[in-house]
Formats: C-alpha cells, structure tokens, sequence
C-alpha cells in the first residue's frame, strides 16, 4: 500500500512540463527534505494548479507513493508567496539550485529548511544582498555536513583573527605558514581569520540593510575593512560549494555572469 504524507510544509525549487498535462516538481520539505513529485492534470480544466505550484510559494501538501518519485495527491497555499524582483530574484534561484544540487534526496533537514524560509523575506525586504547570500551559504554547508571546522585549524589550534589561513581539501584550514612550508611557498589564496570568524559568529546574519543602507559590497558607505570581508568571504564560500558540487555547474551562477556583462 502507498503511503501517504499529509500537510507537510513544502517549497517548490524547481517545476518542469511532463507528458502533456503534469508536472514534474523538485520539492524541498520540512520533514522529508528534498522530494521528487509528479502533479498530475494540474495545468488541466478545474483542477489546474499551475499558479499554485510556483518556486517562493509556501505550501501544504499531500503525496503518496513507494517509489523514489511521488505523486502529489493535494496542494494548498497558507501564505502569500515571496515576491521576489529583479537582482533578488536571481538570488532567489540560486538558493534553490544550491539546496537541488547539494542536499539529499529524501533527507530530512528541518533546520535548513527553516533557514531557507527565513532567508526569503530577506530577500523580498531589499536586505544586503551579498550578507544575505553570505550566511545562507555558510548555513547550507554547515547544516549539510559540508563545512570545514571554523573554530579551529588543522593543529588543533583556535582560529585568530590576526592570523590569515588556506583551505585545504583534507586539513581544513591551515596557517598560511605552516601551509608555505608545506608547499614550498606555492602562491595560493588565503583568508584573513577575522572572517572565519565574522561567518562562523553569524555577522552576516546581523547585516539587515534597509532603506539608505548600503545594497551591495561596492556601495562606496561601506568602510575598507568591510569591503574586504565580504570579498573574502565571497571568494571563500564559491570555493567550499565548488569542491562540494564536484564539477557540477550552477546554471544560476551563469546566470549571474551573463546579466553583469550585459549591464
């Protein structure tokens, strides 16, 4: 007998066409984590579903089945979806491409899930746009299993701010010293600890700019020091989810490229 989920809270990441009047849903979930679902007939007669199952929408929903893909048996909306505009919009997918291409199937991770809802109305607040993508980053790899150990380098030694430091595959972060002598002064970037520290401590978290705040890390009311970290962190968190997608490429981040040359 097929079982069947009720009234599990759910986002849409990404939604395709399937045969002619289906649809084939990645679903992020509260309880199940990323889910595999067919809405069948939804963009059909009475029952079309097409301007319920979008991406930003929160849901509820009910599915069935024993194999890997399920089959979507009731949806309902219990909020108003995010609306997300212009540069934030683009964010909004690459958080959804980061959670398909990096989470497991069918793992439960109620705390990303709630840090994914709690991300969105940031976005649509016209928050700092590169904090706001800072600490989701962070959180996504920590709560994934997938982030080295912030508080300590490869010797055991806590990290310090006056300290800078080189992530390796294997050791985590080591010393740019100790890391020198390894590879024979091999010239490879390194990061200042008072960044490790600023993402570990959730200071990007803190960065909820409104108003006439500063929008992004070239916004000439940032100070020297500031820019620096988030150019650092920046640069660090491509290069943590780069070993973590294993040559995978994040079409959103494509995206990113091709709209900046074209501004």
């Amino acid at each position: 007998m097929a079982r069947l989920v009720e009234n599990q809270p759910a986002y849409i990441l990404h939604r395709r066409l399937y045969r002619e009047s289906s649809y084939l849903l990645d679903v992020f979930t509260l309880n199940h984590g990323r889910v595999s679902i067919v809405a069948k007939g939804a963009t059909r007669g009475k029952k079309n579903r097409s301007a319920l199952l979008q991406v930003f929408q929160p849901l509820l929903i009910d599915w069935s089945g024993r194999s890997s893909l399920k089959t979507l048996i009731n949806v309902e909306a219990p909020d108003k979806p995010f609306n997300l505009a212009s540069r934030f919009l683009y964010c909004g997918y690459y958080l959804n491409e980061l959670i398909l291409k990096l989470s497991p199937e069918m793992e439960s991770n109620p705390e990303l899930f709630v840090c994914y809802g709690d991300t969105l109305p940031r976005l649509t607040r016209h928050s700092h746009i590169e904090a706001v993508l800072r600490h989701f980053e962070f959180q996504l790899l920590v709560l994934l299993g997938l982030a080295p150990d912030f508080s300590h380098c490869e010797s055991g030694a806590p990290i310090m701010a006056e300290q800078r430091y080189v992530l390796t595959v294997n050791d985590g972060f080591v010393t740019q010293g100790a890391y020198a002598k390894q590879a024979q002064n091999a010239l490879i970037r390194s990061f200042d600890g008072a960044t490790l520290r600023y993402l570990a401590q959730g200071w990007f978290a803190e960065r909820r700019t409104i108003g006439h705040e500063p929008q992004n890390n070239t916004d000439p009311h940032i100070d020297r020091q500031t820019k620096a970290v988030f150019r650092e962190a920046k640069t660090l968190m491509r290069q943590l989810i780069d070993q973590a997608l294993q040559g995978r490429v994040l079409e959103s981040r494509e995206l990113f490229k091709h709209i900046a040359r074209s501004q």
